[in-house]
């Protein structure tokens, strides 16, 4: 996993990232060498002069020695039977002198070059970082629907190195511990450099983090998934790194309503717990992740569905939204519905009574939505569905089923069966199913809710 920090968008899962590939590294590691550099560059114009000065003793001590010796010279030509030892001494100390000078030149040379070529090598380095990517802006969508992540967040790399870039399920704020981060081989020592290069392949391989796959199988009871993998290509020599093609009865673990947000034919995130081919879970989408709406609050004489807040609850329903019933397997039909009103300052959105047939007194069937009555719980809006048994009162053997469809334009949005709750002193009330393609968070301690087995599993009617 690496960092991405949000820079814009969020509209339906899909964000404008800068993902970081090391840039506080760098910053870390250019600053020495950075300070080194000018430091250096004062030691340089140091020894510059020193060389200077060098070199300038040389001259005056080889201008010397060519007087010395041309006298002893001159003294050995003109008057050879006398003793010229002064002057043989006097030579021979001037070239001792100019060889100590170029001695200390040479010295003093030889530590600028040391100097320069330190200095070079550090500018090379810091050249390299500074030309190095650090940063990449990229559009990079949440694995779950997520439309308000800000800030610093964890990504999830496939197959292991940023060949594509999604941000982690949830978009969890990023913490260098827990999620570690993707470095750019620039800012890395060559010990690490060489270790990454070597191992990648088989750590792709073995350590599995992230793949992208199809579902092609999905059971909303157990929340269990079949997948089919996409080819995963490690960057060092194109090598496989998948173990298998297709990977069966993986656990779908997303936000409130896991399995019952995916279909047949999704796009999914695999993640591997504990890096191990034995741990995958899908847990969130490769691109526009579905939502988990609603929330089955349980059922008692009805199922009750909150939504998980008001400005969900308002685009929800609106104006294009239209409400049709089919009765034990017969013919949908529209609803005939009172009128609907909607305070949306306070979010009351009320269809007070909606009948199959509203010539029949008492009608076969009604379904209620009661919308903006406040829970007792986190959530702020509530839609609850009853039907009315038929009369006279039947046993428990012939109970009505209706399948209800609220369709947002041509668009299913919800898609819910329910058995009849009985009449008074029925006790047996648990007989709600519920199915939604975006599906539901079952909370505990409300009653048991059976998934819808014999109706729609997608948008499609």
């Amino acid at each position: 996993m690496g960092k991405a920090t949000i820079t814009g968008g969020g509209t339906n899962g899909l964000y404008t990232v800068s993902v970081d590939y090391g840039a506080a590294i760098r910053f870390q590691l250019m600053t020495p060498l950075q300070d080194r550099v000018g430091k250096l560059d004062i030691q340089i114009a140091g020894q510059e002069a020193i060389v200077g000065a060098a070199a300038d003793k040389v001259a005056v001590a080889i201008s010397a020695a060519d007087v010395a010796i041309s006298a002893y010279a001159q003294a050995q030509q003109e008057f050879p039977e006398q003793d010229h030892t002064g002057l043989a001494a006097a030579a021979t100390a001037a070239v001792e002198n100019v060889i100590r000078a170029r001695g200390e030149d040479s010295k003093a040379r030889i530590m600028l070059t040391f100097m320069k070529a330190e200095r070079k090598q550090l500018q090379g380095r810091i050249s390299a970082l500074q030309s190095a990517v650090m940063t990449e802006t990229r559009q990079a969508w949440c694995a779950t629907l997520v439309d308000d992540a800000t800030g610093d967040v964890a990504t999830a790399e496939i197959p292991g190195e940023p060949q594509s870039i999604l941000i982690a399920p949830d978009a969890p704020a990023w913490n260098l511990t827990q999620h570690g981060q993707l470095l750019a081989r620039e800012v890395m020592s060559p010990e690490q450099v060489f270790w990454n290069a070597a191992v990648l392949p088989g750590w792709q391989k073995w350590m599995p983090t992230y793949r992208a796959g199809t579902i092609t199988a999905i059971d909303a009871d157990t929340d269990l998934a079949d997948v089919v993998l996409d080819a995963a290509i490690s960057s060092a020599n194109g090598l496989n790194v998948n173990q298998a093609e297709t990977i069966s009865g993986v656990p779908v673990v997303y936000m409130t309503c896991n399995a019952g947000a995916f279909s047949n034919g999704d796009r999914c995130l695999v993640h591997f717990s504990g890096m191990s081919w034995e741990g995958p879970r899908v847990v969130g989408f490769i691109d526009n992740p579905k939502p988990c709406l609603l929330v089955c609050r349980g059922v008692g004489t009805q199922p009750v569905f909150a939504f998980i807040n008001d400005a969900k609850g308002n685009a929800f329903f609106n104006a294009a939204f239209n409400v049709s019933v089919k009765i034990n397997g017969g013919a949908e039909v529209g609803l005939v519905s009172h009128p609907i009103t909607q305070d949306t300052s306070t979010f009351k959105l009320r269809v007070n009574s909606s009948f199959i047939d509203s010539s029949l007194d008492p009608p076969p069937v009604s379904v209620t939505f009661r919308i903006g009555e406040k829970p007792p719980d986190k959530y702020d809006a509530v839609l609850s569905v009853y039907i009315m048994p038929p009369f006279p009162p039947a046993n428990n053997g012939a109970r009505n089923i209706a399948e209800i469809i609220i369709r947002n334009g041509a668009a299913i949005v919800l898609n819910i069966a329910v058995t009849d709750g009985g009449w008074s002193g029925n006790a047996n009330y648990r007989t709600a199913k519920a199915k939604w393609s975006g599906g539901f968070d079952y909370v505990t301690g409300y009653g048991l809710v059976e998934r819808l087995e014999y109706t729609l599993v997608t948008d499609t009617p």
